[in-house]
Formats: C-alpha cells, structure tokens, sequence
C-alpha cells in the first residue's frame, strides 16, 4: 500500500496511475484529495513469472508542479532454485549454419536436496537436456538448435521442479 499525503494549498487530483507490464495492477486510488488529506492506493504483483529479484515502474500523473511522478517497485520472489539465466539466446544466425549449444547452470537453493524431473521444449525446434551436475543440488540444462531455419523463433522450456512450493519453472528460448 502507498500512502502519501497532500501538502500542497489546493486539491491534488490523480489523473491516472500506470503499471509499467500487465503483472502489476493498482488497485483503490482516489482521484482527487483535498489539501493536508491523506490518500493511498495499493499496488497488487503476480510473481507467478517471476525468480529473484524484480524491479517494476509504476507512474503517477497529477496535476501537481511537477505533474509525474515515477515509482519503483522492488521485490525479491522465492523460488527453490536459481538459474544462470532465465533465457537462452542464440542472437542473429544465417539459415543452414551451424549453431553451438548453449547451457545455464541449475542450483537448488532449498535447504532440502531436489531431484528435478526434466525438461520439456514448448517448441519443437529447440532441444533441451537436463544433466545433474552433483546430485540434488546442481544441474546443467542444454539447449540446441539441430537446424536453423528461415524464421525467428521463439519457445519456452519447461523445467519440472517439483518442489511442493513450486512444481515448474519456464526459461524462455531465442533464435533470429
């Protein structure tokens, strides 16, 4: 929740209050408070897509001096394990070449060890293994591109976790 106060000497009107992706909504702002009043809105986050730490921009148009004002919202999502990165990027490639396999680095966080139950490539075009590194606690997942085509793509690779907090996680694949 914000709470803020109006110190100006006339009413401060809300115009409108923008969320920077559709993951954060706002939620019971007031469109105009007389001055000394207070006022407040509350910022509502889904975090179902989200791993680690999160900054997201929240604008706030009044018709106060300065007219805009920018907020950021900080916020560090739990999850039993932590990836290398949450994407994998092939960048800009010619049709018929050869690409080199790419691999991020799995680690279990959670005080219990995880065995993780594989991975499943959303799109055909890519393909992906999950190797154990040291068992229960850290994996490799490779991705590789066995053709390119003519077209860019885009997929999504689906980890099963299997935790009892967090059953799957999603790292998002690239190629152009």
């Amino acid at each position: 929740r914000i709470n803020f106060t109006n110190t100006g000497g006339s009413p401060l009107t809300v115009k409108n209050i923008k969320a920077g992706c559709g993951c954060t909504t706002i939620v019971g702002w007031q469109q105009t408070i007389d001055p000394g009043q207070p006022g407040s809105f509350e910022i509502k986050f889904d975090s179902t897509n989200f791993l680690g730490t999160v900054t997201k921009s929240i604008e706030v148009e009044s018709n106060a001096t300065n007219g805009l004002a920018k907020l950021s919202l900080k916020a560090d999502v739990w999850s039993p394990v932590k990836v290398s990165s949450s994407s994998v990027s092939f960048g800009n490639v010619l049709k018929g070449s050869s690409v080199a396999p790419k691999a991020i680095e799995i680690s279990v966080v959670d005080a219990e060890p995880l065995e993780l139950g594989g991975v499943t490539s959303l799109n055909p075009y890519f393909k992906a293994t999950l190797k154990p590194l040291e068992a229960g606690r850290r994996y490799q997942l490779t991705v590789s591109v066995p053709e390119v085509g003519e077209r860019t793509q885009h997929g999504e690779l689906v980890l099963s976790i299997g935790h009892s907090k967090l059953k799957e996680m999603k790292v998002s694949t690239y190629i152009n």
